[in-house]
């Protein structure tokens, strides 16, 4: 996989997570919406969730 292909990883703040949740409110049926995938295998925090954007080539983790 090419360096400027690998995946940017955010790790949120209460106050970020507001502001994500937010977007999905506002792109909820548009190339912004997310793919939601819960992180259940993860021992250490099992509640986490993964979005990631398409049109931002991002995903975000909290």
């Amino acid at each position: 996989m090419p360096l400027e292909k690998e995946t940017k990883w955010i790790d949120p703040d209460i106050n970020q997570i507001g502001e994500i949740k937010s977007m999905f409110e506002i792109y909820p049926d548009t190339e912004m919406d997310a793919y939601t995938v819960k992180l259940e295998n993860d021992p250490y925090k099992p509640n986490r969730y993964k979005y990631y954007y398409p049109e931002l080539e991002q995903e975000l983790l909290f």
